[in-house]
């Protein structure tokens, strides 16, 4: 499935930690990644913290997308996209006459950038769309379990399950999808139906998808973003600081095939970059970080007298909360804000709007059995509405790599940086 050397492949492979990387590609004999990690390097960096000072995937991405660090182009949160004021790669290449073609790119929006043949978000940037309408269940699913994972409808997920399947095979063959999910029945019967599981072979069938939305759109420049290692390493890196567990086998293995198809459909003449945009440290020799996350957060805020409109759950522990108006949006500011587990704050709270609330669970010690929340002058039980996700493995790091075949960079710049070298090369060929 070549593309005839045709411009620019970008993979957005997020977050992984290049000594885990080199491990895995040497312990587990995995070609792909091998002949990745022969490539041309440039060292990446960034200037934001960690906690939430701007060193967060769904930022850093959009400062790679836009070539503006995070403290000029302000998008903070998941979701926050339509406030963007910053062109887009995508956008500024289409204003140039190059084509592209966007998949699961994290906290971006299509617009109406012209020449962007396909258009894929992922599955929390809520404001967006599907483009062509056509692949519009390829997203559905995904932006369903994402949001919903700890308390699912069984019926919701067989009516999205079974459009999405159908989608699927519109684009890659009923006989492909058959036979990756039948490679998937001898993992679940050795692990148990783990999501892990399920997020890498998703994240496989997707790429195959993409490069077959990309055979019928042929365009200059493809963006794909995949997922599925950053959650590993969060989830699952616990045999040392570069230890192959089990999980990230399995997830190595996936990428590596995934690395392959996007390789080989690029061409050996054709020009590939490949970055993580930020990293991952391994944190086993840190205090234990726990996440949490509301089983249900609209009704753990209805049983905290919370007046709202609507919520959108964002990819963890975190929602944007919209009201009917500024005075209960000032109201549940002051409840949330005031929220207490254990002698802590239970939450993180920021007014993005007159009429719109962010919040983060910033409660991250481990829960008594017995612990409660204290919030508008009620108190809940902390286990009725609050669970366990993991201790964190992973946690992000400022500094980056991106390997280049056919695109020279220096050795070293800022992860914004990337914009211009990307810009520049798509460009000039034109």
């Amino acid at each position: 499935m070549q593309l005839e050397n045709r411009g620019l492949t970008l993979v957005e492979l997020n977050e992984f930690n290049v000594p885990l990387l080199e491990r895995a590609a040497s312990e587990l004999a995995l070609p792909n990644l091998q002949t990745l990690l022969t490539l041309p390097r440039a060292q990446l960096w960034t200037a934001d913290r960690d906690d939430s000072g701007f060193l967060e995937p769904w930022a850093q991405w959009v400062s790679i997308h836009t070539g503006q660090p995070a403290s000029q182009h302000l998008i903070e949160h998941l979701g926050d996209v339509p406030d963007l004021a910053f062109s887009q790669i995508w956008e500024t290449l289409g204003r140039s006459g190059v084509t592209t073609g966007v998949w699961g790119v994290m906290n971006g929006a299509r617009r109406e950038a012209p020449g962007c043949r396909y258009f894929l978000p992922d599955p929390w940037t809520f404001s967006e769309h599907a483009h062509p309408a056509t692949l519009t269940d390829l997203l559905a699913l995904p932006r369903y379990l994402a949001t919903h994972y700890l308390k699912i409808s069984k019926r919701q997920v067989a009516r999205l399950g079974m459009r999405f399947i159908r989608c699927l095979a519109q684009q890659i063959g009923w006989g492909t999808v058959v036979r990756n999910l039948a490679a998937l029945l001898p993992e679940i019967m050795r692990h148990g139906p783990q999501h892990f599981l399920f997020i890498a072979s998703f994240e496989y069938l997707s790429v195959r998808a993409m490069l077959r939305q990309e055979q019928a759109a042929v365009t200059d420049v493809r963006i794909v973003f995949l997922n599925s290692l950053a959650h590993l390493q969060h989830h699952y890196w616990t045999q040392g600081a570069v230890g192959i567990t089990p999980q990230l086998a399995h997830g190595f293995r996936l990428v590596d095939k995934m690395i392959g198809l996007l390789m080989g459909a690029a061409g050996p003449g054709g020009a590939l970059l490949v970055t993580n945009g930020l990293s991952q440290r391994n944190t086993n020799d840190e205090p234990p970080w726990i996440l949490y996350r509301p089983i249900d957060p609209v009704e753990f805020l209805r049983a905290a007298g919370i007046i709202f409109e609507q919520l959108q759950p964002l990819m963890s522990y975190d929602a944007h909360v919209f009201f009917a108006d500024a005075a209960r949006a000032d109201a549940a500011e002051r409840a949330l804000r005031e929220a207490r587990t254990g002698d802590r704050p239970l939450l993180w709270v920021q007014r993005t709007h007159p009429t719109k609330l962010f919040y983060r669970i910033d409660f991250s010690d481990v829960a008594l059995p017995q612990q409660s929340v204290k919030i508008n002058g009620r108190a809940l039980q902390f286990a009725r509405y609050f669970e366990k996700i993991v201790q964190r493995t992973g946690r992000h790091d400022p500094n980056g790599v991106a390997f280049a075949r056919g695109l020279a960079l220096p050795d070293r710049l800022m992860n914004h940086e990337l914009y211009d070298h990307i810009v520049r090369h798509a460009t000039a060929s034109q």
